[in-house]
């Protein structure tokens, strides 16, 4: 997941389900293994096979924002680089 990133980290409603199924404690290593990898691309280390599960589909919903976030960020550079080549053209 590197490059451009999201601004924001989003939690997919699939997630939060299985998030408010785990204990207080399974929850926090969770995120925090999710926000090393957000910010910083860490691999989770030492997760419980039920928290590496869950922290698995929320590595997964991070990887998909990000994507979409590059695809859009890409899609505005071509509109604007567009934009500007028809600016050029009409002067």
């Amino acid at each position: 997941m590197s490059e451009k990133k999201p601004p924001a980290l989003n939690i997919y409603r699939e997630n939060a389900e299985m998030l408010i199924k785990l204990s207080e404690q399974d929850i926090g290593a969770v995120m925090k293994a999710a926000f090393l990898y957000y910010l910083y691309e860490e691999e989770a280390k030492e997760l419980s096979p039920i928290q590496a599960l869950v922290y698995s589909c929320l590595k997964s919903g991070l990887d998909r924002s990000a994507e979409k976030y590059r695809e859009n960020c890409e899609k505005k550079r071509l509109a604007i680089a567009k934009r500007w080549e028809d600016e050029r053209k009409k002067e």
